[in-house]
């Protein structure tokens, strides 16, 4: 997790999208080279599988945007109904956990809180 401003946040967020979606496409190209890879692959399968869920934007549904008073999660531009359904979710597993609350008490406590 990494707090900083929209700018740069967008820019980190898009870069390691960039990253991840390159190095799933290589793998599988080298997948596709060789057939006894694709053996491996298929044992392989839900790593894979778990790895893409814990980095699919879509899971979560986006982020949550600070400095507002409330809880506002920004999702992708290319949000599908299940990202957004998610997005929903997470807002309100926020306001159940009391996030806004326990982000006004860590700052006011300083960083060391």
């Amino acid at each position: 997790m990494a707090v900083c401003d929209g700018f740069t946040g967008n820019v980190v967020l898009k870069v390691s999208e960039g990253v991840a979606d390159l190095l799933m496409h290589l793998i599988a190209d080298e997948i596709r080279k060789a057939p006894f890879l694709k053996l491996g692959a298929l044992m392989m399968r839900p790593a894979f599988q778990s790895i893409k869920r814990r980095t699919d934007y879509g899971e979560r549904g986006g982020a949550p945007l600070l400095g507002v008073n409330g809880v506002c999660i920004i999702g992708h531009g290319r949000s599908n109904a299940g990202a957004i359904a998610n997005a929903i979710r997470t807002s309100g597993e926020a306001v159940r956990h009391g996030i806004i609350d326990k982000i006004r008490e860590q700052v006011a406590g300083g960083a060391g809180a």
